[in-house]
């Protein structure tokens, strides 16, 4: 439940049009965290991934669209490290696409405060594959690991591998 709290206090700060917007969010009466979001009729950026290769259609996407989530993202990255907060776990699936095609970042779950940049912490959690260096290692708490995690996600935007 804990996480829960924080995300929710965490997307009450978090306003802006490439971040998923919470419409209302409570806990049932057994304290299970209920989130009414904006709809996001293109899903995931990971269901959109696997798409392209069930089709066999194995090919990057066209630049365009990947310039197109790398800006979108980063305006989103910009505004949660301007309101002191690093996501902590950057992936695909955590990047959604609605109806006009704008990128949003969602699943602030365990986003953590930072205090003060590069403080070390304990029990550091994400997802393996997107994890910076120094999270990975050292459980430094960086708003520059979100950069990392971007990074990743657009590698495999770029080679759909």
């Amino acid at each position: 439940m804990k996480d829960g709290v924080v995300e929710m206090r965490h997307l009450r700060k978090l306003k802006h049009p490439n971040i998923l917007q919470t419409k209302e969010s409570f806990f049932d009466s057994d304290d299970c965290m209920i989130m009414i979001v904006e709809f996001c009729g293109y899903g995931s950026l990971n269901h959109q991934l696997g798409v392209r290769v069930e089709s066999s259609q194995c090919t990057p996407f066209p630049e365009t669209i990947i310039r197109k989530c790398c800006v979108d993202i980063l305006r989103a990255l910009v505004h949660t490290h301007q309101n002191s907060i690093a996501h902590m776990d950057m992936k695909s699936d955590n990047i959604v696409i609605n109806g006009d095609s704008t990128f949003k970042l969602a699943d602030f779950g365990i986003s953590r405060s930072i205090e003060k940049d590069g403080e070390k912490v304990k029990n550091l959690i994400g997802t393996g594959g997107y994890k910076s260096p120094e999270v990975a290692n050292s459980n430094i708490l960086t708003a520059k690991s979100d950069i990392w995690g971007l990074g990743c996600i657009l590698y495999l935007f770029c080679t759909v591998e």
